[in-house]
């Protein structure tokens, strides 16, 4: 990830792990920037940021919310799919009309 504006000065930042449960952003030239773990059991997304000494808080809880964003846009784009196809199979089947693949 490039960082643009007053940030330029910052290393990159590398994200290592399992998107979104739990992962480090870092680099190898200058190693981990914070640790990030998803709890599991919650009624909402939460997260546990421990950023290092010396690294700005608020840039790296920026860069989870950022991550998880992506992560619900992607499933949430999975399950659309999901029920779309879901939805054309099942009144294909109903219809007793094979599956071509055409969408509607």
């Amino acid at each position: 990830m490039e960082l643009s504006g007053p940030m330029t000065c910052h290393p990159m930042v590398q994200c290592h792990g399992c998107w979104s449960n739990q992962f480090t952003l870092g680099n190898t030239a200058v190693g981990t920037f914070a640790t990030v773990d998803k709890q599991m059991f919650a009624f909402t997304d939460t997260y546990n940021v421990r950023v290092e000494a010396g690294q700005d808080g608020l840039l790296f809880i920026r860069i989870t919310c950022a991550i998880d964003r992506i992560h619900y846009e992607v499933e949430d784009k999975r399950r659309r799919g999901e029920l779309n196809n879901n939805c054309r199979n099942n009144i294909q089947n109903i219809n007793g009309v094979p599956n071509t693949g055409t969408s509607f």
